[in-house]
């Protein structure tokens, strides 16, 4: 089979003088090799922790995932962690959603201040 996951995003953009500008993509189709997918939501605090993964092992990902907390100034960084520390590569504030393709094996998160909520799904290559 191909084509098995489905994306549609949008963003507009409308302040000043500038009206209705926006981009909208619908029925992007991505081919998944393997069947797994890893979905939950889970309490995010200011130490960096994994997102649950599940049996997905295979790098190239598609990930959905968005912070549940309308908690102003608590954010969501998403990125990698290893010796050397944590490496951000994305951050969503509160109510805010992000989707992409995760190339990380094993994302973490953590939170700018209290804890937050992160919902989030991700599909196996």
């Amino acid at each position: 089979m191909a084509d098995e996951i489905t994306v549609t995003d949008s963003i507009g953009l409308n302040k000043g003088d500038v009206k209705n500008r926006g981009i909208s993509v619908g029925g992007v189709r991505i081919d998944q090799t393997g069947v797994g997918y890893s979905a939950g939501v889970m309490a995010v605090t200011s130490s960096p922790q994994p997102i649950p993964m599940g049996d997905i092992a295979t790098p190239g990902r598609y990930v959905f995932q968005s912070q549940e907390d309308a908690t102003t100034g608590t954010n969501i960084q998403i990125g990698s962690y290893d010796s050397n520390g944590f490496h951000e590569f994305d951050e969503l504030f509160p109510t805010e959603p992000s989707s992409g393709r995760l190339k990380e094996t094993q994302p973490y998160a953590k939170s700018t201040a209290a804890t937050a909520k992160l919902e989030y799904f991700i599909a196996e290559a």
